[in-house]
């Protein structure tokens, strides 16, 4: 293993996923939560809050997808859509294909 500073998230009790950190970008707490932000060669920027990592750079499309594809498919009017924070701009870029591909 390399030397540096390591982010180990726990999946289950038997299982720990290591990254290792090129730099930390942000680190803090809010009102609600803690916060982590860092970057790594193999996954990018890295967001942790509460100690759980929430997205990557390089997977975001993976927990995106599932939010976006069942919803759009089954709404009538699907080239209609409303961002209501920062992190469902994630989302704007699975929705351009329906816009465009649908009508």
């Amino acid at each position: 293993m390399d030397y540096g500073m390591y982010f180990f998230e726990h999946i289950t009790p038997y299982e720990t996923m290591v990254r290792r950190m090129e730099r930390v970008i942000a680190s803090g707490r809010t009102k609600y939560q803690d916060y982590f932000l860092f970057e790594t060669k193999g996954f990018g920027k890295v967001l942790v809050l509460d100690k759980d990592v929430q997205s990557t750079e390089r997977d975001e499309y993976v927990y995106h997808e599932t939010l976006v594809h069942p919803a759009m498919l089954s709404h009538p009017e699907s080239t209609r859509q409303a961002y209501t924070s920062y992190s469902v701009l994630c989302l704007y870029k699975n929705n351009i294909t329906y816009s465009s591909s649908l009508y």
